[in-house]
């Protein structure tokens, strides 16, 4: 389920919102005490888990991977990077060391598992500050990048690039290049993923994952298709399938194709039919070969479960009869 199509959010946003970032308020246990204390000290104690997560990285990581090390020069890159969404930084936050905390849908907030990095406890206070708090403070979190209208997040898929990007400097494993090679690289990055509910609305989210991964990769002119099979892919994953999770996978392979995966927990293997037959189960996967030239298969995966994969290449792609 789209986590911007949720309780109070949605509320927010049919009734007009609220001015600049003051949406994030409907997240405290009383308003108008959040309210006072953004006033009063700059900052209010809120509750992550219904209008957005939050995410907590280390300062040294969000550095290496933009190339620069001062919190105030890294704005306009975390802008860039993460489409807007807002980001505060704490100078006493991640195991009392420098931390930026970027928020997030709740539902990818509460999926996070990425090593070295937290995900805000599940409506656990978190303290958060006023919109207007933008300015280098040494104690008490302030705005890098500040809250705009009501579901404004950052993209889960470009954080967990930044974080990637950031790891591989620090390990050594990629060269820190500077600024602007490695801000490219976290918006190309090769591999989109995310873990989603096992429901039909993740089909949703997952084309929102592969629209997000194509405009990247400036591969618009596979979009369709890609989006097609990756709905398809969820179909058959809720229909067949088992368990409450599955994970979307898109990767570019080369200029001009991706790969699109579905990975869920049975080990049953799917089975197509030619888009003409009257049985509806199967069907799906027809479609998903008329898309994709053939090429899709299955792969059992040692951990269990299995991954329904296609790739979509530029010309594979034609209208089933």
């Amino acid at each position: 389920m789209d986590p911007l199509s949720d309780g109070k959010i949605t509320q927010l946003v049919a009734s007009g919102g609220r001015s600049s970032g003051r949406w994030i308020l409907a997240a405290g246990p009383s308003e108008p005490q959040a309210s006072r204390e953004w006033q009063e000290v700059g900052a209010a104690w809120l509750r992550p888990g219904e209008l957005f997560g939050a995410i907590t990285v280390p300062a040294d990581l969000v550095h290496a991977a933009i190339g620069l090390a001062e919190p105030t020069k890294c704005a306009d890159p975390l802008a860039e990077l993460l489409e807007g969404g807002p980001v505060f930084f704490t100078q006493a936050g991640f195991g009392r060391g420098p931390s930026y905390t970027a928020l997030v849908p709740a539902a990818a907030g509460m999926r996070w598992a990425m090593v070295g990095t937290m995900a805000h406890p599940h409506r656990a206070l978190l303290h958060v500050p006023a919109p207007d708090v933008q300015e280098h403070r040494d104690e008490g979190p302030w705005w890098v990048v500040p809250p705009s209208g009501p579901g404004v997040l950052c993209p889960p898929h470009r954080l967990t690039a930044l974080v990637t990007v950031g790891q591989n400097v620090l390990s050594g494993s990629h060269d820190a290049a500077g600024r602007r090679d490695n801000t490219t690289a976290i918006a190309a990055s090769p591999v989109y993923t995310e873990t989603l509910p096992r429901v039909p609305e993740s089909a949703r989210s997952a084309r929102c994952l592969v629209s997000s991964a194509l405009s990247a990769w400036g591969l618009e002119n596979v979009a369709d298709a890609a989006q097609l099979v990756v709905s398809e892919l969820v179909a058959n994953a809720f229909v067949h399938a088992s368990g409450p999770r599955i994970r979307v996978t898109v990767t570019r392979q080369d200029r001009t194709s991706v790969r699109v995966a579905v990975v869920d927990e049975s080990q049953a293997l799917p089975r197509s039919r030619s888009v003409g037959d009257q049985a509806e189960s199967g069907r799906g996967l027809a479609l998903v070969a008329a898309h994709c030239g053939g090429q899709w298969g299955v792969e059992l995966l040692d951990q269990g479960g299995k991954a329904v994969w296609a790739i979509v290449a530029a010309g594979d792609h034609s209208t089933p009869r």
